[in-house]
């Protein structure tokens, strides 16, 4: 166990959040029910609330959160999505794939927000996950995490520093979002203008083929075999991107079974579901690399052209005729789709091939001046990330801000909370290791 600082004690999440109460909304048909979903939480922040009548609401919908709950998502590959509940969310319901930690008396509300969101700790809950079909951490996993507690002065003094800190980082990175905003209109306007030719149209169905994307199984999931292509995997960059967390594999007689959906090097592939427009991504399409073996899931488009220059259809795509043709395809419902029989009717300017490869040449040499300056932004926005993981470093290691002699050690409030008569719905065992 880590040496901790003075005046700080160990304690168990459990020992120091108080029990949520459950409930069936079911029970209350004719009620209005705010529903909170782990979908609804993007950078840490609750965004869309559900609103239904008692009788509609998700068998899920159980949980009863207050204002200063912190709403910790146990699902896997969504451990990350985690949020604090403002005083407009008071007696809302959240799902049950959420471990609400509700701080008891003396425990800064802020502080455990802060601290379940610190990447240790992330990193810690992510080995516990069980189950096949939907991997999760229990909640009794999350309640038996051993953490450092600071005394409740020097709680609400750590949660103070950090959030002025936090708040100059959000300006910062507001200012470097701008900038990488306005890159992208002049790169989509560099894009459009060599694009829009006087040449003539052709539908995508006259000019190649596309192949929708199999439905593989989650629960075959494994460490290695061949990767799986997901939506998540499309950068905006236009290059198929694989990280430790948005890699999955699936074993290798799958690639045996269905060879057919093997994608390979430089092959156009297109996401066919957002959960929005924003950020371009519905339509968002991506070249492979030139080594590329991977599977093709579901969601996901490949498109063959017959007669076209690969990386000269990638540009179409993300030109802005093709945006407006993905916008005129909203229906105004909460996940947004596209279909290859859509995609079919797309009309694509089609110069010869020699023009098509003198556009590709030139549209490179510009956007040779404008990605340097796109690597800058996103590099300042990395510096910006990892400065945010030091400060909870320090935070939660006491060199944040100064211990204050004259502050009650945290050993005294945890023995005044197991004196309070309270009977928790599970006893969590001493154990564990402060992270």
């Amino acid at each position: 166990m880590t040496q901790l600082p003075p005046g700080w004690a160990s304690a168990l999440l459990g020992d120091i959040c108080e029990p949520v109460s459950k409930h069936n909304p079911s029970e209350r048909p004719n009620d209005v029910i705010r529903y909170l979903d782990i979908g609804g939480i993007e950078n840490q922040q609750i965004g869309e609330i559900k609103e239904v009548a008692g009788h509609e609401a998700p068998s899920r919908a159980r949980q009863l959160v207050h204002a200063g709950d912190t709403l910790l998502s146990t699902v896997r590959t969504y451990l990350r999505k985690t949020a604090f509940v403002p005083p407009e969310l008071d007696g809302a319901t959240a799902s049950t794939g959420f471990c609400v930690l509700r701080p008891g008396l003396g425990i800064e509300p802020r502080f455990i927000f802060y601290r379940v969101i610190d990447p240790t700790f992330v990193a810690a809950l992510s080995g516990l996950q069980t189950g096949s079909s939907y991997p999760a951490v229990r909640d009794s996993d999350v309640f038996s995490r051993e953490i450092a507690l600071p005394p409740s002065s020097e709680q609400r003094r750590i949660v103070a520093t950090m959030e002025e800190q936090f708040s100059r980082l959000d300006a910062a990175e507001a200012l470097l979002g701008r900038s990488m905003g306005r890159i992208e209109v002049l790169r989509t306007s560099l894009i459009t203008s060599l694009i829009d030719g006087d040449w003539p149209l052709r539908p995508w169905k006259e000019i190649g083929r596309s192949q929708n994307g199999r439905a593989f199984p989650s629960r075959d999931y494994t460490n290695d075999g061949v990767r799986l292509l997901r939506p998540g995997n499309l950068n905006s960059s236009g290059s198929v991107v694989w990280t430790t967390e948005n890699t999955r594999w699936l074993p290798l007689h799958y690639e045996q079974q269905y060879p057919s959906y093997v994608v390979g090097p430089n092959e156009l592939v297109m996401n066919l579901t957002a959960q929005s427009l924003k950020d371009e991504f519905l339509g968002r399409t991506c070249l492979t690399g030139p080594e590329e073996h991977c599977l093709l899931n579901q969601r996901l488009a490949r498109l063959t052209p017959h007669e076209a220059d690969v990386r000269y259809l990638l540009f179409v795509f993300k030109a802005r005729p093709f945006r407006r043709f993905v916008n005129s395809l909203n229906k105004g419902s909460l996940i947004q789709h596209m279909f290859t029989s859509q995609i079919a009717e797309f009309e694509i300017p089609l110069p010869p091939l020699e023009e098509q490869r003198r556009v590709v040449a030139e549209i490179d040499r510009r956007l040779s001046v404008i990605d340097p300056m796109a690597a800058e932004v996103k590099g300042a926005m990395r510096r910006s990330s990892a400065l945010r993981r030091a400060i909870l470093q320090r935070a939660f290691s006491g060199q944040l801000v100064t211990q204050d002699p004259s502050d009650e050690p945290a050993s005294a409030l945890l023995d005044r909370i197991a004196g309070r008569d309270r009977t928790p719905k599970t006893k969590h065992r001493r154990t564990g290791v402060t992270v």
